[in-house]
C-alpha cells in the first residue's frame, strides 16, 4: 500500500509542479531543498496512511489445513469489514478522486495556456519566433505525455479500488461462493503494479529527451564494462617481481 500511495502522490507533485513551470513561470522556481522537501513528504504520508491496516488485519488459520499443520504462509483478513469498507473509502477518496480532480485541473488549465500561448507567437520574427515556437512544442509533447500517464494511472487503479470497496461492503464470504474471486482480486491488484511499469514504456515512445538519456546511460554502462581488465590479466600484474625474473631468466635459458 505504500508503493501505491507513493506513485499516486508523485504523479500529483509532477502535475502540480508542471502547472507552476508553464502556467506561473514568473513565481516559480524549482530549488534541490524543495525537491527533496517534496519527496520526503511524500513517504511521510504513504507510511502514515498505511499504518491502520496494521490494527485493522488480523491472521486467521485456513481451514484447508489441519490445525497441527504447520503452513509457512500467513493469511490476514479485516478484524471489522465496516471499519475496512470505511478506510476503503478513505483510500479512495484521498488518493484517487482527489487526486484525479487535481490533475484533471492542472493538465486542462496547461494545455489551455500552451494552446492560448500560440496564437500570441504569431507576432514575432525571426529567430525569436522558431526558438518560441520550438519550446511551445516541447512543452506540448511533454503535456500529452502526462495526460497519457494519468489516463494509464486512472484505468489502472479504478478497477482495484472498486473492487476493495465491493468486497468489503458485504458480509459474505466472497471466495466461498464464486471461485473466481481470488483471480478477480489477483487481477485487480496486478493492474495497480503494472502502471508502473508501462510509465518507462509512455517515456520511450513519447520522449525523446528520455530516450537520449537512455541510451546515453546504456553507453555508460557499457564503457564501464568494457574499460574492466580481465581477471587473468589482473593476477598477472598482482606477480611478484622475483616470479617474473625467475620466468624470464628460464625463457634466456
Amino acid at each position: 500500500n505504500v508503493a501505491v500511495v507513493v506513485s499516486v502522490l508523485t504523479l500529483t507533485s509532477i502535475s502540480i509542479e508542471r502547472w507552476f513551470a508553464i502556467c506561473q513561470p514568473l513565481t516559480f522556481q524549482q530549488t534541490k531543498k524543495r525537491v527533496i522537501i517534496c519527496v520526503v513528504a511524500i513517504w511521510v504520508i504513504a507510511n502514515l496512511a498505511s499504518i491502520p491496516r496494521l490494527f485493522m488485519m488480523q491472521e486467521f488459520h485456513d481451514n484447508l489445513f489441519p490445525p497441527n499443520v504447520t503452513v509457512l504462509l500467513t493469511t490476514c483478513a479485516p478484524r471489522d469489514e465496516s471499519e475496512a469498507r470505511k478506510y476503503e473509502i478513505f483510500l479512495v477518496v484521498a488518493f484517487f478522486a482527489v487526486p484525479i480532480a487535481i490533475m484533471g485541473y492542472n493538465y486542462t488549465a496547461i494545455a489551455v495556456c500552451l494552446w492560448s500561448s500560440s496564437s500570441s507567437t504569431k507576432q514575432l520574427t525571426g529567430g525569436d519566433q522558431q526558438a518560441i515556437v520550438s519550446q511551445l512544442m516541447a512543452r506540448r509533447r511533454t503535456a500529452k505525455m502526462l495526460v497519457v500517464v494519468v489516463i494509464v494511472f486512472f484505468l489502472c487503479f479504478l478497477p482495484n479500488y472498486i473492487w476493495n470497496i465491493l468486497r468489503h461492503s458485504t458480509n459474505v464470504n466472497l471466495e466461498s461462493i464464486n471461485e473466481s474471486v481470488p483471480a478477480i482480486t489477483l487481477i485487480t491488484q496486478l493492474l495497480v503494479y503494472t502502471n508502473s511499469c508501462t510509465n518507462p514504456i509512455i517515456y520511450n515512445f513519447m520522449s525523446g529527451k528520455f530516450r537520449k538519456e537512455f541510451r546515453s546511460a546504456c553507453a555508460c554502462c557499457l564503457r564501464c564494462l568494457k574499460q574492466k581488465k580481465p581477471l587473468h590479466s589482473q593476477i598477472h600484474e598482482m606477480e611478484p617481481l622475483s616470479t617474473k625474473r625467475e620466468l624470464f631468466s628460464s625463457v634466456m635459458t
